[in-house]
C-alpha cells in the first residue's frame, strides 16, 4: 500500500498537510461517523475520482454560533457524499474550501432563482480540475439548490457549479440535496420515482440505480490516481 504522503500527492495536495482537513477534507467528524483512513486509501485506488471545491458565500454574515453550525453542516455534507457515491465505486478525493464574502457576492449569497445561481457560477471559479461547490444562504421558492445537467467541465463555460443552500431543513436533507444536485452535475438529468432513490423529484433517498451509475460515471471530470504504486 503507498504512504499517506503518496496519496496525498496524487490529490494534488502540496506544502504542509493534515490528515483530517486535507485527506479527508474536512474541519470536523461528523456526530455519531467515524473516519478511516484504510477506508479512504482504498477509495483513492478506484478508477473513478471526483474532486471537489467547497464554496462559501456569504458566511461571514454569520455568528461565530451559526458559524460553527453551518462548517459542520458542510463536513456532514462531504462525508455523506462520499458515502453515497462510495456505492457505485465513485471516490470523492480531493476537498478544498474556498470563501466569498458578503462584500464580493455582489447579493448572490441569496439566491432569487435558478438564474442568480447561474450567475453566481459564472462569476467566480477556482482554477483546478474540481466541481465548484456553491453554499448559499438561502435559495428562493421551492428549491434548495440547482445544477445544470450535465455540468460543464469548461470552468470558463456556463454556469459551471453546483448551487445548494446550507440552512434548509436538518444537516442530512443539505447533504442529500447536494448529493442529488451533485448527480445532475455528472449528467442525470431527468428525476425517479422511486423515492428510495438519490434522483427522486421531493425529499430524495440515497440509492443510485445501475443505470444512472452508468451515466455518471461518464463524466468528463471523473478521474483517477493513476500515479500510485
Amino acid at each position: 500500500m503507498p504512504s499517506l504522503g503518496q496519496f496525498l500527492d496524487c490529490m494534488g495536495l502540496s506544502g504542509p498537510r493534515k490528515v483530517k482537513h486535507d485527506f479527508f477534507g474536512i474541519q470536523h467528524v461528523p456526530s455519531g461517523e467515524a473516519l478511516s483512513v484504510k477506508q479512504h486509501m482504498q477509495r483513492m485506488r478506484l478508477e473513478h475520482l471526483l474532486h471537489l471545491n467547497v464554496i462559501r458565500c456569504g458566511f461571514d454574515s454569520f455568528d461565530a454560533q451559526g458559524r460553527d453550525r453551518a462548517e459542520r453542516r458542510l463536513d456532514l455534507v462531504v462525508h455523506r457524499t462520499r458515502q453515497i457515491y462510495d456505492q457505485i465505486g465513485l471516490g470523492i478525493a480531493r476537498v478544498q474550501h474556498f470563501e466569498i464574502l458578503v462584500a464580493q457576492t455582489h447579493g448572490k449569497e441569496d439566491i432569487g432563482g435558478d438564474g442568480e445561481a447561474d450567475d453566481l457560477c459564472d462569476a467566480f471559479s477556482v482554477d483546478n480540475d474540481g466541481i465548484d461547490a456553491f453554499f448559499v444562504l438561502t435559495y428562493s421558492g421551492n428549491r434548495v439548490g440547482s445544477s445544470r445537467s450535465p455540468g460543464s467541465c469548461d470552468k470558463g463555460g456556463k454556469a459551471s457549479g453546483v448551487v445548494v443552500e446550507v440552512e434548509q431543513g436538518d444537516a442530512e436533507l443539505t447533504a442529500t440535496a447536494f448529493a442529488h444536485e451533485l448527480g445532475h452535475y455528472l449528467g442525470f438529468a431527468g428525476h425517479s420515482g422511486d423515492k428510495d432513490n438519490l434522483m427522486f423529484s421531493g425529499q430524495n433517498g440515497r440509492q443510485i440505480s445501475d443505470s444512472q451509475a452508468v451515466t455518471m460515471l461518464r463524466h468528463c471530470l471523473i478521474t483517477e490516481c493513476s500515479d500510485l504504486p
